[in-house]
């Protein structure tokens, strides 16, 4: 009797023992598990600040450079020039003495401008409606634009805009001088053609791109978070990663507000210099679109006469 009451009692030490190691060993493995996932947690994830600053859109036209006055010179009847006074590159002012005819006349400039051309050399027998020169402003320049029907209300006489010289990388101011009254439809779409007056610039050539950009939303000094940290729930409710005290990441709900499809206002949510988690190479479900600026999906490629088209584009002057 008294030998099994000891085995019993023996039996039970060595089962605390076992119980003892295996919550020892788990309360290990937690913790070790712990230090390992917020380890992996901070390499999956790359880390930002919430700025203050401002954001801005921008509706986008292309188009090329073309001069907004020129005039071609035609021969009114045959004739034959008997002197040219003239020669390409020159400089002529309204009423300059350009050609003389074997009968005493004399052809005179029409324009303020740069000869751009001369058809005709001494002595050429000339028909009547053959061109004789050609004469371009190059200090008065423009840029013929395509508007969608839909973007109409984007523009507007005197308003200014920023035009972009690609070839330059450089940026001139404009102002739009002109819209047509009527569309024109291709392919189902109707588009306005609007011209910008270009400040002068003696770097401007005519036939360069530009792109035209037109002001379309703004706002200052607004906190702000990349657009590939705002994920969404089930719901399509928008939320950000931060970390807690243990640098774990933990969900937090936000509401947003515009965006320009790399920047998103946050309107309330986060406070700014908290950090926020993005993950790292894996595209988040995103619930935000650029605001529309235009029904085309590409931009086009303005044609020689310096018509393009437009679509919409955003721009941030980014955060502080």
């Amino acid at each position: 009797m008294e030998k099994n009451v000891g085995v019993k009692r023996k039996g039970k030490k060595v089962l605390k023992r076992i119980i003892w190691a295996v919550v020892i060993l788990a309360v290990v493995g937690a913790v070790v598990f712990a230090v390992v996932s917020i380890g992996n947690a901070k390499g999956a994830y790359d880390e930002e600040k919430v700025l203050r600053g401002d954001i801005t859109t921008y509706y986008s036209f292309s188009g090329v450079i073309e001069a907004k006055n020129h005039d071609e010179i035609l021969a009114d009847k045959a004739m034959q020039i008997k002197e040219v006074l003239v020669a390409e590159g020159d400089k002529v002012k309204k009423d300059d003495e350009l050609f003389k005819t074997t009968f005493g006349e004399k052809i005179l400039a029409t324009m303020d401008g740069t000869i751009s051309t001369l058809y005709v050399e001494q002595d050429s027998q000339v028909m009547a409606g053959l061109n004789l020169v050609d004469i371009v402003d190059y200090n008065h320049l423009m840029v013929n634009v395509k508007v969608d029907e839909y973007d109409l209300g984007s523009v507007a006489v005197k308003k200014k805009v920023q035009v972009t010289i690609n070839a330059l990388e450089k940026v001139v101011s404009g102002k739009i001088s002109k819209i047509s009254r009527e569309a024109t439809n291709s392919n189902g779409l109707a588009y306005f053609t609007a011209d910008v007056d270009l400040k002068y610039n003696k770097a401007l050539r005519v036939g360069m791109s530009t792109e035209v950009r037109i002001l379309n939303k703004q706002v200052k000094k607004v906190l702000t978070v990349s657009m590939k940290a705002v994920q969404f729930d089930a719901s399509n409710k928008p939320f950000v990663l931060l970390k807690d005290a243990k640098g774990a990441p933990v969900s937090t709900y936000i509401t947003t507000g515009m965006n320009d499809g790399n920047i998103v206002e946050v309107k309330k949510g986060l406070k700014v210099g908290q950090t926020v988690l993005s993950v790292k190479k894996v595209a988040t479900t995103s619930g935000f679109m650029p605001p529309r600026t235009n029904t085309n999906t590409s931009s086009g490629t303005g044609s020689g006469s310096g018509s393009g088209t437009g679509s919409g584009s955003n721009t941030t002057t980014g955060g502080k």
